[in-house]
């Protein structure tokens, strides 16, 4: 599945997206590094017949080992495209970052797309079946859906159900780099070389963003 990641580099984004090429490797974030303060919560809905009530004290004992459940999964968030202006400008250093884009093997890797329908709401039979471990956080929609608000995103998301900070031995396809220059934009292409990881840069024609390629040599 080809996906793409947008990386600034401001402070130390240029060390990661370095990383991420020469090592090959993703880091793996927990879900109180995302940006959306609704990240990784969810609301426990009433029993389905609702002449029962679920008694308070047990949600609340639940609720927390279903939270330290959700507090271990990391996950590395992409989307399907690297012409987005939206993109560019809030996760791309307004548009003088990159793109990296990769081909990931969705039979290997744990990916699905967000759902824009809100924070996910969930009954208490999905907390005791994530308890059990017969279900992932992601399978009752934790970790899988946002507001509408960020449905501009079209992001997809690798879980990693374990303690691992990386995914490793993943070569990015290629570098694009942004409209506006950057002091690192020759560091790339002679990476790129070094590499061998195709490398362009996102270009507007007329009312329109495509992405040309460098020849190569």
């Amino acid at each position: 599945m080809k996906l793409y990641k947008y990386m600034s580099l401001y402070g130390d984004g240029f060390l990661h997206a370095l990383d991420m090429v020469v090592n090959q490797r993703i880091y793996l974030s927990t879900y109180d590094a995302m940006k959306d303060p609704d990240e990784g919560w969810w609301s426990v809905v009433e029993h389905k017949n609702h002449a029962i009530r679920p008694d308070e004290n047990h949600i609340n004992i639940v609720a927390k080992k279903l939270r330290n459940i959700v507090d271990s999964v990391r996950y590395t968030s992409f989307t399907t495209g690297a012409i987005c202006p939206l993109l560019w400008a809030h996760y791309a250093g307004g548009f003088s970052g990159i793109a990296l884009e990769y081909d990931l093997d969705e039979t290997v890797y744990d990916i699905r797309k967000i759902d824009y329908k809100g924070n996910a709401n969930v009954t208490l039979s999905q907390i005791d079946e994530v308890i059990s471990g017969k279900k992932l956080p992601q399978d009752i929609g934790i970790l899988k859906q946002k507001m509408n608000c960020w449905e501009y995103e079209d992001e997809y998301r690798l879980y990693v159900n374990r303690p691992d900070e990386y995914i490793s031995g993943v070569k990015p396809m290629s570098i694009i780099l942004g409209i506006k220059p950057s002091k690192y934009s020759d560091v790339f292409v002679k990476i790129s070389r070094t590499y061998k990881v195709k490398i362009g840069y996102l270009s507007k024609r007329q009312d329109e963003f495509v992405i040309r390629y460098f020849k190569n040599k």
